[in-house]
């Protein structure tokens, strides 16, 4: 069984956002972009995210944030991976706190993990696989809470060492897969890590899926592997 879901950003204008028609809809979750890189001076915060999940928590579609990762950025700065990796985690936790979205109730946070860390910079695997660990363990130490790993098969097997996703599927942090298409089921995955969320539309493939009521713009649709118990569960969720 699969429970859908979107993610927005500052692409999809909160106002024009009717989550009540969504959840009418079939809508049952929502990531909210809420941070991007690192913190300190100049730090990125989504600057619709405040609105988005205000508008999202009137109604009874369960939230969370993403953390949109720049290894690219870090890396290009120092090769210290997991240190690289830790200065993503504080941004991404501080920016769940001041949203309200750190706590039982919401999603885990979600990191983000698409930007490719070019081969010129001379960076390995395993230093990647280190600033993976770097945000993960620093989101779970600040949150009390293991995030969620959102990349695509391709990504994930160019950029980072063999071992980690087993590792990281046995310390039950949960994989949100991206892979666009119109299957029931995604063709790729990762090995020894199963998918959890799957985002299953979006890019230059919005059109493949019917819209959404009430959600206008081109959204990325997802689908999560499990009851819409599980999901209350996993978001620390109580009640119906």
């Amino acid at each position: 069984m699969t429970t859908i879901g979107v993610d927005v950003s500052r692409a999809q204008a909160p106002s024009r956002c009717d989550w009540g028609r969504a959840y009418a809809d079939g809508v049952r979750f929502a990531w909210v972009k809420g941070s991007e890189g690192a913190g300190g001076p100049g730090a990125y915060v989504d600057p619709s995210a405040a609105e988005h999940l205000e508008r999202i928590r009137r109604t009874r579609i369960i939230s969370g944030v993403y953390h949109f990762a720049r290894p690219d950025n870090r890396f290009a700065a120092s090769p210290n991976g997991y240190a690289n990796g830790v200065l993503e985690g504080e941004h991404a936790a501080t920016t769940a706190v001041m949203l309200g979205a750190a706590w039982a109730g919401s999603l885990p946070v979600a990191l983000d993990l698409e930007k490719y860390t070019p081969r010129e910079l001379g960076i390995t695997d395993e230093q990647r696989g280190a600033f993976v660990l770097g945000m993960v363990n620093t989101v779970e130490q600040r949150l009390g809470r293991l995030p969620v790993i959102y990349t695509g098969a391709n990504y994930w097997g160019y950029q980072m060492p063999a071992s980690l996703a087993g590792e990281l599927h046995e310390r039950g942090v949960p994989l949100w897969l991206v892979n666009y298409e119109k299957a029931s089921q995604p063709s790729t995955s990762i090995p020894d890590w199963p998918w959890s969320f799957w985002q299953r539309s979006g890019g230059g493939d919005f059109v493949t899926r019917p819209p959404i009521d009430g959600l206008p713009h081109p959204i990325d649709q997802n689908s999560y592997r499990g009851t819409m118990a599980e999901l209350r569960g996993l978001a620390g969720c109580c009640g119906a």
